[in-house]
């Protein structure tokens, strides 16, 4: 049975799992959905609560404050157990409990154990990961991220093993974050455990809060005291049904704690550990083996799990000489990320490593998010389960810039741009439409080695984890804690990322069977993806990029020789950069106080006229309308912000800001407009009458490469 006591516990006023209720006073639960409350009442088999004295209980629905219950307590208690549940609750609406002393003052004790200093850890548990900690390289303003309150930490040596040493003075601690709460339902469901606990070595006292995360909000589902004069081992049991679960640990008096982690009864005791291997592309990145030296010395101070890196060194600048036990470096042909990652699959799969994990050489990611997704699939009998890790903006380390993504005609990151820093971000990341094929992004992507896995073709760059993912059919999973921070993708964007991003997405149309049902559908969404990304750059005034689309089906119309010649790509994006860039319009602008917002007058009200709709679809957004019928009025858009179209209405320049002090100013052309429409007529025509031919030659080519006999002949 589900004792509420706990949601009734005030966490902005009361320090004491204790709640005081005068006579004939009130006092109101946590907001609940429908849906939470009938979870409890049916897999909980009913809901209770006990009191010092009599009282009422009822159960409100909050929108309209009508009254769905109400039940006298019995012998100081209360019980509803689900036989007894007749009345109906809707999921989404909310709903409060309130609780009412009817003739005395009464006291609600929400604590469910008066302390528990000496618990004894089960013997078939096991460590799931420790609760991560802010390391060198992370900002003090990411800090969030981790935990919230005031908190002194260290790394200490006790008994021989590093330890981090938690030191909490007088404020609450709250550690429900997005690196240390815990998808206790997922868990649950796909690995192996059967019990869960909160787990660490305490000296003093203090209360510790058990938070739900669910879509209504976050409530206290369990409150425990600890006392311990001397350093003990504490255990707090865990309910496996909510969505999200942490911590919040408050000192009665100035307390310390060693070891954090969660730690799980397993229902399977023959789990052994397997061997994981790091892989890491590397190319000029100056800094990548430091990177990766303090995440073996923080990796270490976690966990023993038996991992190497092997770093595939693209540009040949790296010392092989300062390989190690943990650490290989490997000289590569320069086959791009792609041929950097399957050198390392092949290294891996050589050495019997059972576990890979590939990983950005310019990432950031924290080794505790390693420690939980190796946790997860290690208790995980889906071998097609794999990991995939968020990516968060390094300009501003709240930003989730996705997490999660799918290919259709392009790519589509889910959860995009959420707040780390909001326990809800954790439950949304969750949410995923079932029929969403999600694909793993090679920033983090950890998966189980299986020698029959179908290797991509060789992209260089892009694409490659979409090829890989969909291919072998990996089962993909979020975590939460498990991600990395990257440059945002849209200061990325240059001429070179989309000439090899539009190439991939066309491959895949013509070698991923699961993307359409037959040959013409494949050929139409070809036609699709080109057409879009020349005329959204077109409406950008964005002539070299349009011009990069239109390369890029032509060297896939080239066929499966021009590929195999030009794996390396080096020449080709030289080349490439050569031709589009003398179509751009993009000047370096000297200008003072520019403000960076975007300026609305009467050409953006005029999208409010029907006169105005139907221009923008015949003249492509004004682009083929002559600049002497436009406004000469420069245009500021925000610093990298994403150029929508629809400002450009009938404009004839715009300003960026792409760095601190640096305003570049993109002018019209209709010249260069009429220009780029004639060559992808001419191009299309091309891929019209060429597709079954070249579909072919790529089927063929996508099958040799498939295996790692097919790729050693391009090492």
């Amino acid at each position: 049975m589900f004792n509420i006591n706990a949601l009734f516990y005030k966490e902005e006023v009361d320090f004491k799992p204790v709640v005081k209720l005068k006579r004939y006073s009130s006092t109101e639960s946590a907001v609940l959905s429908g849906r939470f409350i009938k979870k409890v009442i049916l897999d909980e088999e009913g809901i209770g609560l006990n009191c010092t004295g009599n009282f009422v209980l009822s159960l409100i629905k909050t929108e309209d404050g009508s009254l769905v219950f109400k039940k006298d307590s019995e012998n100081q208690k209360f019980t509803l157990k689900n036989q007894d549940y007749n009345f109906i609750l809707n999921d989404e609406d909310k709903y409060i409990f309130i609780l009412f002393a009817c003739k005395e003052d009464i006291e609600i004790i929400v604590d469910d154990l008066e302390h528990c200093d000496s618990f004894e850890l089960i013997k078939s548990s096991h460590t799931l990961h420790s609760y991560a900690l802010p390391t060198i390289n992370f900002s003090y303003y990411s800090y969030d991220l981790f935990y919230k309150g005031q908190l002194y930490f260290e790394n200490e040596v006790i008994s021989g093993n590093k330890t981090n040493h938690l030191y909490i003075a007088e404020k609450p601690v709250d550690f429900c974050t997005y690196f240390n709460a815990i998808e206790t339902s997922k868990w649950k469901k796909i690995t192996c455990i059967e019990g869960l606990y909160a787990h660490f070595d305490f000296k003093g006292y203090a209360v510790v809060r058990v938070k739900c995360i669910e879509p209504e909000g976050v409530f206290t589902i369990k409150v425990v005291k600890v006392k311990a004069k001397e350093l003990e081992k504490v255990k707090i049991p865990i309910p496996l049904k909510y969505e999200v679960i942490g911590i919040e640990i408050h000192p009665l008096f100035p307390s310390e704690i060693f070891n954090l982690q969660w730690k799980a009864k397993l229902n399977n005791n023959s789990v052994k550990n397997k061997k994981l291997a790091i892989i890491i592309t590397a190319f000029n990145e100056p800094n990548v083996l430091n990177n990766i030296l303090d995440i073996c010395e923080n990796l270490n101070n976690y966990t023993d799990i038996n991992y190497h890196f092997y770093i595939v060194d693209n540009s040949k600048t790296l010392d092989s000489n300062l390989s190690s036990d943990r650490i290989s470096i490997i000289p590569n042909r320069n086959l791009g990320g792609t041929g950097g990652f399957v050198r390392g699959f092949c290294e891996a799969l050589r050495n019997n490593f059972e576990i890979c994990m590939f990983m950005d050489d310019d990432a950031l990611t924290h080794p505790v998010s390693i420690e939980k997704a190796y946790s997860f699939l290690l208790l995980n009998n889906d071998k097609t389960c794999a990991v995939s890790g968020a990516m968060f903006d390094k300009d501003n380390m709240y930003d989730q810039t996705e997490a999660g993504a799918y290919f259709n005609e392009g790519c589509h990151p889910l959860h995009t741009h959420l707040d780390g820093r909001d326990p809800l971000t954790l439950i949304k990341n969750q949410h995923v439409e079932k029929e969403v094929n999600m694909y793993g992004s090679w920033w983090f992507f950890m998966f189980n080695v299986d020698e029959k896995l179908k290797l991509p073709m060789p992209f260089f760059v892009r694409g490659d984890d979409i090829d890989f993912s969909y291919k072998n059919n990996f089962r993909i999973e979020l975590l939460s804690g498990c991600a990395s921070w990257q440059e945002n993708f849209v200061k990325k964007e240059n001429v070179s990322t989309v000439f090899l991003f539009i190439r991939s997405h066309i491959i895949h149309h013509i070698t991923i069977d699961k993307l359409y049902s037959n040959d013409k559908e494949a050929l139409k969404s070809i036609n699709k993806i080109i057409k879009g990304h020349v005329f959204l750059y077109l409406k950008q005034y964005k002539y070299d990029l349009a011009l990069s689309v239109i390369e890029s089906l032509k060297f896939v119309l080239k066929g499966e020789e021009n590929w195999v010649n030009n794996c390396e790509m080096r020449k080709v994006l030289s080349l490439n950069k050569e031709k589009t860039e003398q179509l751009s319009t993009e000047k370096k602008y000297k200008v003072k106080n520019l403000s960076s917002e975007i300026y609305k007058d009467f050409y953006t009200r005029l999208k409010l006229w029907p006169i105005t709709r139907i221009m923008k679809l015949f003249t492509m957004n004004s682009i083929l309308i002559p600049r002497a019928f436009k406004s000469n009025k420069i245009w500021v858009l925000p610093k990298n912000h994403f150029v929508d179209p629809k400002y450009l209405f009938l404009k004839n320049r715009y300003i960026q800001q792409k760095n601190s002090n640096e305003w570049y100013l993109t002018s019209y052309s209709l010249y260069r407009t009429i220009r780029i429409l004639f060559l992808l007529m001419v191009n299309i025509a091309k891929l019209n009458n060429r597709f079954h031919k070249i579909q072919k030659e790529y089927a063929k080519l996508d099958e040799k490469y498939q295996s790692v006999s097919g790729w050693n002949e391009l090492f």
